[in-house]
């Protein structure tokens, strides 16, 4: 592959050094690219900004925006009443809730605990997902 500033010094390389049989593939790899990149953000923007109109129509398996995320709390929240509840922690520095999911029996008033912090630091993604995860497979086995 050369960049097209190079092509026609390439060309004269190719020559000098006997190289005759050659052709080109592509002329602009580059708009390839781009025309490849645009489809798959336009796919994964209408897939986050389509809402979920039950909890297991979310995927566990790709990232997720703020929005998509709360919005499957609050369908995990109405499909497991019996086992979630969903509460306020605070407020962003951008405004927003701050959420979290309290799942297990409304039964007993004190009982161990496990506290899952996650999303902290909004460019770590693996630990919303991990949290996400373990709420699915909370609420799936034992709802």
């Amino acid at each position: 592959m050369v960049a097209p500033e190079f092509t026609k010094s390439f060309k004269e390389l190719l020559d000098a050094e006997g190289f005759k049989d050659y052709r080109i593939i592509k002329r602009d790899v580059q708009k390839d690219i781009d025309r490849s990149h645009w489809r798959s953000t336009v796919r994964k923007a209408r897939r986050h900004r389509r809402k979920i109109s039950s909890a297991s129509e979310f995927s566990i398996n790709e990232y997720h925006n703020y929005d998509a995320i709360v919005d499957y709390l609050n369908k995990i929240t109405e499909e497991y009443s019996n086992l979630t509840m969903k509460f306020d922690i605070g407020d962003t520095f951008e405004g927003r809730k701050l959420v979290g999911i309290k799942i297990g029996s409304k039964v007993r008033k004190f009982k161990p605990a496990v506290f899952i912090d996650a999303g902290i630091h909004s460019r770590e993604w693996i630990a919303p997902a991990s949290a996400l995860y373990l709420i699915n497979k909370s609420n799936r086995n034992f709802g």
